[in-house]
């Protein structure tokens, strides 16, 4: 988690992190590639809220093809104006060219699909970053060809009697009649197939209707259909231009990203300011305000969350217009709006735990489980802190947590059950605001662990309430036998490095190992004069003490003299 009063940059080096993480759920609208900043003109247009209602699905094929239908009849404008909402050629200036090397007056066929790739999270290892219209600088064939994707002509088409179909997502290519090589087609234009329509004859495909969507098509972005069947064979487009060439990218189908992202939506339409009572709409900012503040500005100030516009709400959202080069009024339109919502994405997209956490606070749990466990350290479950995630039906809670503010689980209806690593007397300790029934509704259950009691090679299991004190059991034999020369005596268990005289209550799983401490055997004058008492009593029994039968009692006869005695003893 990332901190700084320095917001502004430290936003431009958290957006260099990396975007594509794998395996999990996500619903962000759309990713914030390193180094682009959408223009505010675009922001302030419907194709930017467009863009923004799109929900990712992580299957590439589907969102990039979402991202680009979102944007159909954006046209090109002039210098500073990218909003799309022109209405003639206007120089070729286009929202996609500033992120595709902010060419300007420049074709953007190419920078069109390259930014709908950046938005739907697809790295440059699978589609390029090119203002191109040919299929070897999107690495589709050629000897810089991308590993796994592949480039095809009309005649490899099943209607032509090859075995390709075109798919959502492949690249569509257009120039010269084709050649029947991709390698040697001639291309100046290129869209993205956005949908397939194909029609069966007696179990075969004779005919492929291809839906593109394509950029700067007549200065604007454009749907269009071609169709191959037994009489169009070719793929004309338009005048002398033909559909000749299908890249054929090697998406990561199904793959998704791990960590997912919070989301606050598209703009609602309606301002709000002081004395606003959309109270779900104020709830959002506060939030998301306060996530700035956790993850990356610390000079913003937090607020309570708690849906009431006020003063202290307004001033926040100053400091962070203030902060965002925004104009500064404490009044939430969609400008700021848009910029908290792409903070947001962007801040907690970066952030690789499903846990927002700050100072013992959980401020939002971003992750995609239904039935998450709260890490250990967590002592207080903020307000709304599951409002981005509502869909949980259990969840864990460490032995730390000692508060739950008002509504921290409020739109949880699902949730049943809370298990907690604690006793009931801990669970019932806990500080529990108001509105927060779901949570009071919920059945505590408290975990069992095991606990092993070992002594050199033996052992017994016991099965123990969290929180409780395990006592030693019966079957077990705690001791260590000695020898001639020393004894063992117990001195304690030890686990996990600390030796217990006194046996701790548990909170996992764990192993307690006996310990002995060693004490030498102590034989003083009045013992052995006991021992030679005993021994003078049977006829012959001292003249066994000259154990060398030799007739003195020297120092080896006084060493098994010893051990014959601890051995008695």
């Amino acid at each position: 988690m990332k901190k700084s009063a320095f917001c502004r940059a430290v936003a431009i080096v958290l957006a260099s992190v990396s975007l594509f993480l794998s395996a999990g759920f996500y619903s962000n609208a759309y990713y914030l590639p390193s180094g682009y900043t959408m223009s505010n003109s675009y922001k302030s247009g419907k194709y930017y809220t467009q863009l923004a209602a799109v929900k990712l699905t992580g299957d590439q094929r589907k969102d990039i093809a979402a991202i680009a239908m979102s944007q159909i009849g954006y046209h090109e404008g002039y210098a500073g104006n990218y909003s799309g909402a022109s209405s003639s050629a206007e120089s070729n200036y286009a929202e996609y060219n500033r992120y595709a090397y902010y060419l300007n007056n420049a074709a953007w066929c190419g920078s069109f699909v390259s930014w709908c790739a950046a938005m739907a999270g697809i790295p440059t290892s699978i589609l390029p970053k090119t203002a191109a219209a040919k299929p070897t600088y999107w690495k589709m064939c050629g000897t810089g060809a991308l590993e796994g994707a592949s480039a095809k002509t009309p005649e490899d088409l099943v209607t032509n009697g090859g075995t390709y179909i075109p798919q959502v997502g492949d690249l569509a290519f257009f120039g010269n009649k084709s050649t029947g090589n991709p390698l040697k087609n001639s291309c100046s234009h290129i869209g993205l197939i956005t949908d397939v329509n194909l029609t069966y004859e007696n179990g075969k495909v004779i005919a492929i209707e291809v839906i593109t969507t394509e950029g700067n098509y007549s200065n604007q972005v454009k749907q269009n259909k071609y169709l191959f069947d037994a009489s169009h064979r070719d793929g004309h487009a338009y005048r002398s231009t033909y559909l000749n060439t299908f890249g054929v990218p090697n998406y990561d189908d199904g793959k998704t990203v791990e960590y997912s992202s919070i989301d606050i939506g598209a703009y609602g339409g309606s301002l709000l300011r002081v004395g606003t009572a959309n109270t779900g709409a104020v709830q959002t900012l506060q939030m998301g305000l306060n996530l700035v503040s956790v993850m990356e500005c610390e000079a913003l100030p937090t607020v309570k969350v708690d849906g009431v516009f006020d003063e202290e709400t307004k001033n926040a959202v100053k400091k962070y217009q203030s902060a965002n080069s925004l104009e500064v009024d404490g009044i939430v339109g969609s400008a700021t709006w848009g910029e908290l919502r792409s903070d947001l994405l962007r801040l907690t997209k970066a952030e690789e735990s499903d846990y927002i956490v700050s100072s013992g606070k959980l401020y939002a749990y971003k992750g995609d489980s239904a039935n998450p466990a709260l890490p250990v350290g967590v002592k207080t479950v903020g307000t709304k802190a599951f409002m981005f995630r509502t869909k949980i039906t259990s969840v864990a809670l460490p032995l730390s947590v000692n508060s739950i503010e008002r509504s921290a689980f409020a739109g949880c209806s699902g949730l049943k059950t809370v298990t907690y690593a604690g006793t009931l007397a801990q669970y019932n300790s806990i500080s529990v605001e108001g509105d927060n029934s779901v949570f009071d509704a919920a059945t505590p259950v408290f975990e069992k662990y095991t606990v092993r009691f070992q002594v050199g090679d033996s052992y017994a299991d016991l099965t123990v309430a969290s929180g409780s004190k395990p006592t030693v059991p019966a079957s077990l034999a705690v001791n260590k036998q000695g020898d001639a020369y020393y004894e063992y005596v117990f001195s304690g268990w030890r686990m996990n490095g600390i030796l217990y005289t006194e046996l701790p209550a548990v909170t996992a799983n764990c192993t307690f190992v006996a310990e002995f401490t060693k004490q030498k055997r102590i034989i003083n004058v009045s013992t052995l004069n006991d021992l030679l008492t005993v021994l003078s009593r049977s006829e012959g029994c001292v003249a066994e003490l000259d154990f060398c039968p030799d007739g003195i009692l020297n120092v080896n006869d006084l060493n098994e003299l010893l051990i014959l005695l601890a051995n008695t003893k």
